[in-house]
């Protein structure tokens, strides 16, 4: 039981100080938003040195009251206090806390405050305390109700809801028999802010990303327009010059159209101005026969030349074979002038594998070989 009560207390919900719920109403009545919030948080009124943090602390409970008296009544605010905002000189600070002192005193006349609320002149010049705190803390959440109450007012449209509202009291003094009803609405609103921050982030990536693409395109479009302009700047060939160059190249190859067709058009799968060709080539020939590759001519020659180099060495082999052996025998003719004729004879057939008819170059006139030997 005991360890049951440790954990309770325990879990027990302490309250925020005043400036903590100061600055979250602040933020609850997006004040963070404005582009002239002067960065209002904890540290500028529980700074280690306060003599440093003056300044600052005394422009950020002017602003922070003025945008509040804003909200709370436009017209008073823009009557008494709106010559005074935003001070420029210590002078004018002076003359703008004097006026807020002056609303705050009617605010807390006319029971807008609650009663224990303590004003004094001399809180607004160091801008610090206790009592200024829940001084703070109080009107801001007046001016939080007051908004709230705007807020539901005019998104219901139902009796019951707008008879509750207009039983409401006005001050905050009266509110407190309700107090449990301005968390839920705290939470409310805070819920509302979540999603409206959620959908602003959602649209700024959203915006990224289609700037991204943009981008993108529009690169492509450059690249593209400095293609085009790139090939704008190539010379291109007049109508008449090419059918009179394509005729000259005709009548050169009168004989094979194909061979024209080639020069003048060349690799058909490749050239670059194949489609443009192609359309002259169809006007010029009527509707010739476009199946037959561009460079089938020339691989026929190619073939040709191959097989005419295999027949050119093979005569080249043939020539080289005839002059051997004809150099052969000229040099065995000079030997058998020079020498005897039995020795040579028999030495020519013992070096000799084969037969050789060469009998007869002994023979001279008057000379009758043995019978033997016929």
């Amino acid at each position: 039981m005991d360890s049951s009560k440790s954990i309770i207390s325990r879990s027990q919900w302490h309250p925020r100080d005043h400036i903590s719920l100061f600055i979250r109403t602040l933020h609850l009545l997006e004040f963070d938003l404005l582009p002239d919030f002067p960065d209002i948080s904890e540290c500028t009124f529980h700074a280690a040195k306060a003599p440093t943090n003056l300044q600052q602390r005394v422009k950020g409970v002017e602003w922070a009251l003025y945008r509040l008296f804003e909200l709370h009544d436009p017209e008073e605010t823009r009557t008494t206090l709106k010559p005074h905002f935003p001070p420029s000189t210590p002078k004018a600070s002076l003359g703008l806390r004097a006026a807020l002192y002056k609303s705050l005193t009617e605010l807390k006349k006319n029971g807008v405050l609650p009663r224990e609320i303590v004003l004094r002149k001399t809180m607004l010049d160091e801008c610090k305390g206790e009592k200024f705190e829940e001084l703070l803390a109080a009107f801001a959440m007046v001016v939080l109700r007051q908004k709230v109450d705007t807020i539901l007012a005019a998104t219901t449209t139902t009796t019951t809801t707008a008879r509750q509202l207009e039983r409401k009291p006005s001050s905050l003094a009266d509110r407190k028999c309700d107090a449990e009803h301005v968390v839920p609405l705290i939470l409310a609103h805070r819920l509302s802010l979540q999603k409206s921050l959620a959908k602003r982030q959602d649209l700024r990536e959203r915006a990224a990303a289609q700037a991204q693409e943009l981008e993108t395109q529009r690169q492509d479009i450059a690249r593209r327009t400095q293609i085009l302009s790139q090939n704008d700047e190539l010379e291109q060939m007049p109508e008449q010059e090419y059918e009179a160059l394509k005729g000259r190249v005709d009548t050169a190859f009168a004989r094979d159209r194909r061979w024209a067709k080639y020069i003048v058009e060349g690799d058909g799968t490749c050239a670059p101005g194949f489609e443009a060709m192609s359309s002259r080539r169809s006007k010029a020939d009527g509707g010739a026969d476009r199946t037959r590759t561009a460079n089938e001519p020339m691989m026929q020659v190619l073939a040709s030349m191959s097989k005419r180099r295999d027949h050119i060495e093979d005569l080249n082999h043939l020539r080289d074979s005839l002059l051997t052996s004809r150099t052969g025998e000229q040099a065995t003719t000079t030997a058998i002038e020079d020498a005897p004729g039995d020795h040579h004879v028999t030495k020519s057939e013992r070096t000799s594998s084969g037969p050789r008819f060469n009998k007869h170059q002994s023979l001279t006139l008057g000379f009758s070989p043995p019978r033997d030997d016929l």
